[in-house]
């Protein structure tokens, strides 16, 4: 009977069925991700920080979500098929392999698998079979390896490593399943790209970007094809998208101001992509891509250098932190218009 119980709890901790969150929200975030009920969590992200807030937008307040076991800066969030939260490495003085999960309906933190290596300036996205899969960054060098969180076993696996080290890179997954890995910096910004095959566990060269970048976004759009933006290293002014069909990149329209360093963007509900400047710019904008188009919206109230962005559950645009300070604004798309949502009680930022 002991047993069985045992087996119960274990099935119900790492359980990765589907909840309630739609599907066309980002499942992967820099310091913030959107829960299950449309609430949006934030945690770490400060020099010694382990503290973590919860947003809600219908009662348009913050409220405390505990504490992580370590502090952690540069770490990524992943919602898992149960809606658990995923913390991912990081760095606060050494680089974590550490990684811990948050269960919203409890509320509560716990420290599960490490993974074999520490990294910050990696990138990370949710695979088709509910895994997580994490690559590059940089620990003591830069690093071309990757690794597989398998939610259900709670087990981390290396994967082949990528041809090139790089941090800074972006990721995003394709239609087809594969990853697409984007630029980075490894003692210069690279335009080169990989593609990662889930199915193979093999990576393949494919075409490289017009422009080296790192720090950069990338989002696989609804037409399957991948658009690339933002970032340092020259890409601060120029957009591409990638055909993953023919391995293939061509310019996409040119945003309407630099999107630099510690930018912030994400999908909208719609497809379209939000994507705040950064540095201390309070421009924002939005890039259309049926009609491969980007548009100046309305300046944010406050500036949000390495600022934390996710979408709340009614589709509005919660940007917040940075290092500015504690202020959190959001953005209507259906209204054009920005509102203030309260103060955090902490500086969070992504780096």
């Amino acid at each position: 009977m002991a047993s069985v119980l045992r087996l119960s709890l274990l099935l119900l901790l790492f359980d990765t069925s589907p909840r309630g969150t739609p599907r066309d929200v980002d499942p992967v975030g820099k310091a913030a991700i959107t829960l299950p009920d449309g609430c949006v969590i934030v945690a770490a992200g400060g020099n010694g920080l382990r503290a973590a807030e919860i947003y809600d937008p219908r009662r348009n307040r913050w409220e405390p979500a505990g504490e992580l076991a370590e502090p952690r800066l540069y770490h990524l969030m992943v919602r898992l098929g149960n809606g658990r939260i995923l913390v991912v490495s990081g760095h606060d003085g050494t680089y974590k392999n550490s990684t811990e999960a948050f269960d919203p309906r409890t509320r509560k933190w716990t420290t599960v698998a490490p993974m074999k290596f520490g990294r910050a300036g990696h990138d990370a996205v949710l695979l088709a079979d509910g895994r997580v899969f994490v690559a590059g960054g940089y620990r003591n060098d830069f690093d071309n390896t990757a690794e597989i969180y398998d939610p259900v076993k709670d087990t981390w696996t290396e994967a082949a490593t990528m041809a090139e080290a790089r941090s800074m890179l972006s990721m995003t997954a394709l239609r087809d399943g594969r990853v697409l890995v984007s630029g980075g910096y490894k003692n210069s910004q690279m335009a080169s790209c990989e593609i990662f095959d889930p199915r193979t566990g093999a990576w393949t060269a494919t075409g490289s970007m017009k422009t080296g970048r790192y720090g950069h976004s990338s989002f696989t759009l609804r037409d399957g094809t991948a658009l690339v933006f933002g970032g340092n290293g020259g890409g601060e002014s120029a957009a591409e998208r990638f055909d993953p069909r023919t391995g293939l990149w061509r310019d996409a329209a040119v945003p309407p101001g630099a999107i630099g360093q510690g930018h912030a963007a994400l999908v909208l509900r719609d497809g379209r992509i939000f994507a705040c400047a950064g540095g201390q710019s309070r421009v924002a904008m939005i890039y259309d891509p049926a009609g491969d188009k980007w548009t100046r919206v309305a300046d944010m109230p406050n500036a949000h250098e390495y600022g934390v962005i996710a979408l709340t559950g009614d589709g509005r645009v919660l940007v917040a932190g940075g290092r500015q300070g504690k202020s959190a604004d959001l953005y209507d798309p259906k209204s054009g218009t920005w509102s203030a949502a309260g103060e955090m009680k902490e500086p969070h930022k992504t780096q």
